[in-house]
């Protein structure tokens, strides 16, 4: 098992996977690119035999199902998702799927696009009973 602490070098930006749930700078060492002629000094002021306790800590993180759990989680818990639904004279079946999409979690938010229809008064009656929010 390889003990070397990661060296992140970035550029223009700074992305760092599990960044809401690990502190990178606790086992590794981040810099830009502008500072690599530092790396060195760096390297010398830090506590390797920490950085490296604190890696073993974390580095299961890393692997491919963890990987993937945490990404597939992030999707989950973030998802939000808008539909947009065109409407004219239906309003005898729009009930049944605006249920359906209130009842889904990942949905946000939901967008009815009437085309001057002549029932719309059915539709906003069927939309006031459901009464949600989305």
């Amino acid at each position: 098992m390889a003990n070397s602490i990661p060296i992140y070098i970035w550029d223009d930006k700074k992305i760092l996977p599990f960044s809401d749930i690990i502190d990178w700078d606790s086992f590794s060492i981040i810099i830009n690119s502008s500072q690599l002629d530092n790396l060195p000094t760096i390297l010398e002021n830090t506590n390797i035999h920490e950085k490296q306790k604190n890696l073993q800590k974390v580095k299961h993180l890393f692997t491919f199902d963890e990987t993937y759990n945490y990404i597939k989680n992030k999707i989950e818990k973030e998802r939000k998702i808008s539909v947009t639904i065109p409407y004219y004279n239906n309003s005898s079946f729009i009930n049944d799927t605006l249920e359906s999409l209130i009842n889904d979690n990942r949905i946000y938010e939901i967008i009815i696009c009437d085309d001057k229809s002549d029932d719309i008064q059915n539709l906003e009656e069927i939309i006031k009973k459901l009464n949600c929010n989305k």
